[in-house]
């Protein structure tokens, strides 16, 4: 007993434990063996046993008395020898005279027993002190760190540094942790531990590199879409001179946008050669995308290439078109002027209905024409062609409204006046009525000024 309880234990730090015994100087010396292997735990945010020190010397008292409570069944072995003069059956005596639990000298042993373990399990709580300096990352929870780090919104050799930092940390740790320490008449078995807490800083440096390749994929998805809605753009057929001239506008701007998106495309992959210097693995989609932004600039080029030849035929197809449109328009503009230029030939007011009706389609069609007349000096314009002079279109409005005017006034003034003769007096809305009076008034003072009431015929007064 006095030669396995012997020990003066002198705890340095996690990685050195002196144990010494009497004779240990000695240089024949032999090592004490100690008696118990335990294991070093995490449990609670702390550090712990696996087996607590107060259970562990719990169990061994009870062992001990267990031992002593042992040899109080021993049968004599007379009874197995004289069997005809013993009884027979196994659980009767007699029995050996041993100790008992209660006398002196067993519970001196016990006492000195326990005492031992105090003196042996002190060393233990000595040493488990000296992982104090990992209580912070033991308590660390993993998904609070990354979540607080990642609203500080740190540059990305911030985030390098800290990556190296969680690595160097795993490094120590594993370099600093013994696999196996002896502590007096304990081994303590630290392998899980060390490789809990180096796994712990792993998974760290782990989550700043997740953090930097989600920044990275979010900026190569915005660089991707940037470049497709580029090609969105330019890659749309043109139908018009206007669409054409649009696109080739659009296209010539397009190197200062480029510019800032190759500027981009640099700072995306500062990210992505920091994840590579730490070896991370990219997903097959995430490494395409990766390439993907990184080949936009000359796809781009590829396709504006073949653009612009597209153009120029679209272009050379599109002015060949204006030129037919422009033969065509003068046609109806002639058909107009024909129309304006012989429109004195209605004279019959009761013939309001159909000649109003003519006049509302004359109206359109003298609004279309000028519209057309805009769009094509505008194709003109871009194309570099002489503009046509189309003032003859323009003035077919002015020409043409005295006829609208007197028609349309006729018509309205003929429908109102039959609603007034047959419609139920209670009926008349007497603020439109004076609102048609006065409008038609107005317009036949008006157009006895442009002198038309006296240079043809005027429609009978109905």
């Amino acid at each position: 007993y006095q030669e396995v309880s012997d020990f003066t234990v002198t705890v340095k730090d996690m990685n050195t434990v002196v144990n010494k015994w009497p004779g240990s100087d000695a240089n024949d010396a032999v090592e004490k063996q100690p008696l118990f292997t335990i294991d070093l735990v995490e449990k609670d945010g702390s550090f712990a046993y696996s087996t607590p020190p107060k259970q562990l010397k719990e169990t061994i008292i009870a062992l001990f008395d267990r031992a002593i409570r042992c040899t109080a069944a021993i049968p004599q072995v007379e009874k197995y020898i004289m069997t005809q003069y013993f009884w027979s059956r196994d659980g009767d005596g007699p029995f050996l005279d041993t100790v008992k639990e209660e006398e002196d000298r067993v519970c001196d042993l016990r006492e000195k027993v326990r005492g031992a373990l105090s003196e042996s399990l002190e060393p233990l709580n000595n040493y488990i002190t000296t992982y104090d300096e990992l209580l912070e990352v033991v308590r660390l929870n993993k998904a609070t760190y990354i979540a607080e780090y990642a609203e500080e919104e740190h540059s990305n050799d911030d985030m390098k540094e800290e990556i190296r930092r969680h690595l160097k940390n795993k490094k120590n740790v594993s370099q600093k942790i013994p696999t196996y320490i002896t502590v007096g008449n304990f081994v303590i078995d630290c392998q899980s531990f060390c490789y809990a807490i180096a796994n712990k800083y792993q998974d760290m440096a782990k989550l700043v590199m997740d953090l930097i390749c989600r920044i990275a994929k979010k900026k190569t998805s915005t660089i991707r879409e940037e470049f497709t809605k580029i090609v969105k753009v330019f890659e749309k057929a043109p139908h018009n001179a206007e669409k054409l001239y649009d696109i080739k506008s659009f296209i010539s701007n397009l190197p200062e946008k480029v510019f800032d998106l190759k500027a981009q495309i640099a700072d995306m992959r500062i990210y992505y050669t920091i994840l590579e210097g730490f070896q991370y693995g990219l997903s097959d989609e995430d490494f395409r995308h990766k390439w993907e932004a990184i080949g936009w600039p000359r796809q781009l080029d590829n396709r504006i290439d073949l653009t612009n030849r597209e153009l120029e035929k679209t272009g050379d197809d599109l002015h060949d078109r204006m030129l037919k449109d422009m033969e065509e328009f003068q046609r109806r503009v002639d058909t107009l002027q024909r129309v304006v230029a012989t429109f004195s030939k209605y004279t019959d007011a009761k013939e309001a209905d159909k000649v109003a009706a003519e006049v509302k389609t004359h109206n359109i069609e003298i609004k279309k024409c000028i519209e057309e007349a805009r769009n094509l000096n505008n194709d003109q314009k871009l194309f570099g062609d002489p503009m046509t002079d189309y003032r003859n279109v323009f003035d077919l409005e002015k020409e043409f409204k005295p006829f609208s005017d007197l028609w349309l006034t006729t018509h309205l003034w003929q429908d109102s006046l039959h609603k007034w003769h047959t419609d139920p007096f209670d009926a008349i809305d007497p603020d439109e009525l004076d609102q048609t009076v006065q409008t038609a008034q107005k317009t036949m003072i008006q157009l006895a000024k442009t002198c038309l009431l006296y240079t043809s015929p005027s429609p009978r007064d109905s």
